[in-house]
């Protein structure tokens, strides 16, 4: 019997560091463990807590930010912002939004 095809298998992508970690803290706030407007540890304390580098946590910081998950506001820290259901009724994909943070009315994130 002859082996399979090699050439049959799609190549695996291994999870970044900062996914797991944007996965992480978007499960908490999900399941209530972050509450809208809390303040997230500062950097350096994350970092120590998920066994990773600063420039880690900050990847991941940027990537929550960027979806709507927290804000960054200089020299006070990083916020969970506050959720709001989508405009299509949507609880899966909600439109995230925070003080001093209005969403584009033009866009969703889902």
């Amino acid at each position: 019997m002859q082996p399979a095809d090699p050439t049959a298998f799609r190549a695996v992508s291994k999870r970044r560091a900062s996914q797991q970690i944007v996965a992480q803290v978007r499960a908490m706030i999900d399941s209530g463990d972050l509450q809208s407007e809390e303040r997230l540890p500062a950097e350096r304390e994350l970092a120590k807590a998920l066994q990773v580098s600063r420039s880690t946590v900050r990847e991941a910081l940027r990537a929550l930010e960027s979806l709507g998950f927290v804000i960054a506001r200089p020299g006070e820290g990083t916020f969970v912002t506050v959720l709001h259901q989508s405009l299509d009724g949507d609880p899966d994909c909600p439109i995230p939004t925070g003080p001093q943070q209005t969403p584009p009315k033009d866009t969703s994130p889902c």
